[in-house]
Parts: structure tokens; C-alpha cells; sequence
């Protein structure tokens, strides 16, 4: 029995409290603030793909690690720990997955500021993701 509740009125609410009082001893509840809406994820990845594509850096750049980049650029907590076999070591930090709807909005508000300092022009793939999901992203 796992469920996952977003409370966004006294009905939902309700609903909770009800599936808190039916739960068998032993279960727990956890109370968490609401991480990244799909329809952020959907808009994250054509942007990258576009900054990608059109923004020139020494390296080339997966959409991947442009993530990361950006995500270290919001000042999330990293780490940097040794590899297992101690030949050098790799970044740990926080997943874009894990990221509140907030957080996820500054990562997104970020990408277009960037991309604006560097003359991104946004991909019709881009566009159609941001004009399909204005409705669903007013709540962003």
C-alpha cells in the first residue's frame, strides 16, 4: 500500500488524514515538500539540448553535463569523494529529480537567463513544449 498525495485543497487533505487512519502499525507517513512537476522535466531537457547545440565552449558538452553544470551554478551542495580503486575521484551532488518545485523553477529560470546572455535561440521543439505546458505550468 504506497500512496503519494499531492495536498492541494481540504479534500486532499482529508483524503490523507483518512489513508493515515487505515494504515497498518508499522507503516510511515512522510510529509515532503512536492518535488520537480513532470512538466518542468519535459521543458528541461529540449532547452539544454538547445544550449547544446548552439552555445561554444572549449569541450563539447552532453545535455547531461550541462545539467550538472547549471545544477552547480544554483550552489547545491557537492562533494567531491575519491574513487574506489583511488585513481582520482567523481562530484556527488543533488539529483534534478530530487529537486523541489521551487528549486526546479530557479534551474529552469536559470537556463533562460543564460541562454539569453548567449544568444540561444530557442528550438520549435522548445516552444511547442513551453506553449503546450502553459496552462499545466501557471501552478509553477
Amino acid at each position: 500500500m504506497t500512496s503519494t498525495i499531492r495536498i492541494s485543497g481540504d479534500r486532499q487533505r482529508e483524503y490523507a488524514c483518512q489513508r493515515v487512519r487505515e494504515a497498518p502499525l508499522g507503516y510511515t507517513v512522510k510529509i515532503a515538500e512536492e518535488t520537480r512537476r513532470d512538466a518542468q522535466n519535459r521543458l528541461l531537457w529540449p532547452l539544454l539540448a538547445d544550449i547544446q547545440r548552439q552555445v561554444d565552449t572549449d569541450g563539447v558538452w552532453t545535455a547531461e553535463q550541462w545539467k550538472l553544470r547549471f545544477l552547480n551554478a544554483l550552489d547545491n551542495e557537492m562533494m567531491m569523494l575519491p574513487r574506489i580503486d583511488g585513481q582520482g575521484g567523481f562530484v556527488v551532488g543533488q539529483r534534478s529529480s530530487q529537486l523541489s518545485v521551487q528549486m526546479f523553477s530557479n534551474l529552469i529560470e536559470l537556463i533562460f537567463k543564460y541562454g539569453a546572455e548567449k544568444g540561444v535561440q530557442w528550438s520549435r521543439k522548445s516552444q511547442d513544449v513551453i506553449s503546450n505546458e502553459r496552462e499545466p505550468c501557471a501552478n509553477i
